[in-house]
């Protein structure tokens, strides 16, 4: 899923990821981005859990993904 380097840092900073989708439109099609932080967003509504190995994971999708 990541590598050690990411999973260090990740559990170094409270061992939560928060991961959210955006989406956009291009010539060429639809565009799915991923946005990972570490700093807890101001608002936790839509987030879902997700947990492996002793990692947190909350994943926000817009929907459309």
């Amino acid at each position: 899923m990541m590598s050690d380097e990411v999973r260090s840092h990740v559990d170094d900073r409270g061992g939560v990821l928060y991961v959210r989708t955006t989406s956009s439109r291009c010539c060429s099609g639809a565009l799915t981005r991923l946005e990972a932080t570490t700093d807890a967003p101001g608002d936790l509504e839509g987030y879902r859990r997700v947990e492996k190995d002793g990692l947190v994971v909350l994943l926000r999708s817009n929907g459309r993904t």
